[in-house]
Parts: C-alpha cells; structure tokens; sequence
C-alpha cells in the first residue's frame, strides 16, 4: 500500500499477523487504522510519513513495533502495548502533533531519536524498568516540560549523549536513581531547568 495516496482508513482483516516493513509508507491521506489481535509485530516505517493518521487502534498482542514505525505521523496520544519491551530507533520521530505517551512497565529501553522532534510533547514518565535511553531520544522535544524517571536504583540506568538536547521547555527532571553517569550533551541547550 506504499505511496496508496486516496487511502483514508482501513481495518485490517483477523489472519493477518504483521504489518511489514513500509507497508503504508507514505499514504499521506490514511487518518485511521484498526489492527486487529492476530497481529503481533508492526515492521520498520510501517506508517512512516502518514502524516494525516491520527487514529491508531491497536490489538492486544502487539510485542513489536519497529524503527521508524510512525515517523512523521499525527498521532496526538499513544499507549506503548504491555508486551513490547523495546521503543526502537526513530519509532515516534518528528511527530509533532504527539502530546502524550504512556511507557509500559514492560519496557526496557528506548532507541536512538525515538521521540527526537515531538515538539508538542508535554511530559513524559520513565518507569523503572526502562534500563537505558539511547543517544537524542528526547532531543528537540521543544514542548516538553516534565521529566520523571521512576527509578529505585535497583537496578543502573545508561542515558545517552543528547538525550534531551534542546528540550527548550524543559524546567523539572527527576534524574533517576542508579544513574551511572552524565552524558555529554544530555540537557545541552535545556536553559529553562529550575529544578
């Protein structure tokens, strides 16, 4: 369905089990998608530059989402599937209409520039699972005010170079416990912290 121009919605049939790699990229007029239980992996730029879809109605059984998945999408709010234990490279980048995101407790790490350019992304709550944050996975977040990393410091935590680079808005970050060191970078341009 790649560059399917006059696609507005679909819903997926019960048999199909994956949505594979650049399936609908580029369907710049797809606004909603149903996916149904069957499917347990959506693949690398699945919808990337579906830049009208909005609506994303995800079956349970999701355990995969791949890199770049919905890079450039409209998506306004998305709730990471309990099964998928890894936010992948660019998954979320440069969606900028993304105003909130729920990370399971199943999640272990996000990729490189997952959520680089979600400019109206307000807040964001790390849970203690997540073990690491790749390099620029929050960078140029400009609408982003808020972090909270719910470690204990059971367990460390590896934050990458850039991480939050240019979060121009950001004034409040709990930094975790377990943290092992600052990257270089990790708050670069984030002149507005107060605390």
């Amino acid at each position: 369905f790649h560059n399917c121009d006059n696609l507005v919605s679909i819903t997926l049939p019960e048999g199909i089990t994956e949505i594979g790699k650049n399936t609908f990229y580029n369907c710049y007029n797809l606004t909603s998608i149903t996916i149904p239980d069957n499917v347990t992996s959506i693949g690398e730029a699945a919808f990337m530059l579906c830049s009208k879809l909005a609506t994303v109605n995800l079956g349970q059984n999701i355990t995969e989402i791949g890199p770049g998945a919905f890079i450039g999408c409209a998506i306004t709010s998305f709730d990471i599937p309990s099964n998928v234990t890894e936010i992948q490279n660019f998954t979320f980048q440069d969606s900028k209409l993304l105003t909130s995101v729920t990370i399971s407790e199943n999640v272990t790490s996000i990729g490189e520039y997952a959520f680089a350019g979600c400019s109206n992304l307000k807040s964001i709550t790390i849970p203690a699972s997540v073990t690491e944050v790749s390099a620029n996975a929050f960078a140029n977040t400009t609408g982003i005010t808020k972090i909270t990393f719910q470690h204990t410091g059971a367990t460390p935590i590896s934050i990458g170079t850039g991480a939050f680079k240019n979060a121009l808005g950001l004034t409040e970050v709990t930094l975790p416990e377990g943290l092992e060191n600052i990257a270089e970078s990790m708050f670069e341009g984030c002149t507005e912290i107060v605390k």
